[in-house]
């Protein structure tokens, strides 16, 4: 229900809503039931420089949208990253997929910073979407 609050929606292009981006979320729930927990962010991109602009406020359309995910395993943390264009697509969610650290230089955050450094460097280095079945 927390998903639905006025501070948590953004101006999303409708088609990638209900096609790639909501693929991405289905694919979440079923990492979830898979992995047990799994850690997931995700926001708007390119604030600086927004699709456009929509409404009398005006409120900024974000030209792009990331998510990345984290889950933990026996053999260390595994990490994966996601960038979508504000735009309609139909592609394997594969294509979209790109290292946490690509998100991070896109997105100036620093998402895992509290695992140990070298396990945050190994997971957030690597793009594997095979070891999240894709």
């Amino acid at each position: 229900e927390e998903s639905f609050y006025l501070s948590n929606i953004c101006p999303q292009n409708r088609n990638l809503n209900k096609g790639d981006w909501n693929d991405l979320e289905e694919e979440a729930r079923e990492w979830a039931r898979r992995y047990g927990a799994v850690c997931i962010v995700c926001g708007p991109e390119g604030a600086d420089e927004p699709a456009g602009w929509i409404g009398d406020a005006p409120v900024a359309v974000p030209a792009r949208f990331f998510k990345v995910f984290l889950r933990m395993e026996a053999g260390g943390a595994k990490a994966i990253g996601f960038l979508f264009a504000n735009r309609a697509g139909s592609r394997p969610l594969a294509e979209y997929a790109v290292s946490v650290d690509r998100v991070e230089q896109e997105t100036g955050l620093d998402f895992f910073a509290s695992l140990p450094d070298e396990a945050e460097q190994a997971a957030e280095s690597a793009c594997r979407p095979g070891e999240w079945g894709l």
